[in-house]
This record gives C-alpha cells, structure tokens and sequence, in this order.
C-alpha cells in the first residue's frame, strides 16, 4: 500500500474559517482543471501535463483537508488514530 503523509503546517496559525476559506478555493481550482480536461485531452501531448496539474491540485486539496483535521485534533483533541482506524474499517 502507498501512503502519502502531509505535514501539519507549523508557520501560520490557521482556524476552522480560514482553513475551509482555503478548502473551497483549493476545490474550486480543482474543478476548473476538471473541467478544462477536453482542451487539454484533444491535444494528445498536453494529457501528461494536465494530469500532473491535476495531481498538484489534488495534493492542495489534500493539505487543506489534513490542515482542517489537524486543526480539529489540536483544538477538540479528537484522536486521530482512532478516526483513522474507523475510516479504513470502512474501507
């Protein structure tokens, strides 16, 4: 199994807000290199390229996402071992 790990950002104090601000600007650029896929896929050359934008985008999302739960451990203590547990069980 491949796991990607990501770092608790340690040089800015983020909140719920400002983390979910970053969350919904991180999805919306997703969104639109989903939706520019057709420009990208009907010139064959530039697929690679689009699909390695897409893949940095999603790692944006991705920290935004793990920044949120790491702001959620830090200011409700939630266990995070334990929400891991539970999401692989329903894997």
């Amino acid at each position: 199994m491949y796991a990607i790990s990501l770092p608790q950002l340690d040089r800015i104090s983020p909140t719920i807000e400002t983390t979910m601000a970053q969350l919904t600007e991180e999805t919306e650029e997703l969104s639109e290199l989903v939706d520019e896929q057709f420009e990208y896929v009907e010139n064959g050359s530039k697929e690679k390229q689009w699909a390695y934008v897409l893949a940095a985008a999603l790692m944006d999302v991705a920290q935004s996402v793990i920044s949120f739960i790491y702001i959620l451990e830090d200011k409700y203590g939630i266990d995070l071992d334990e929400v891991k547990y539970e999401h692989i069980l329903k894997m």
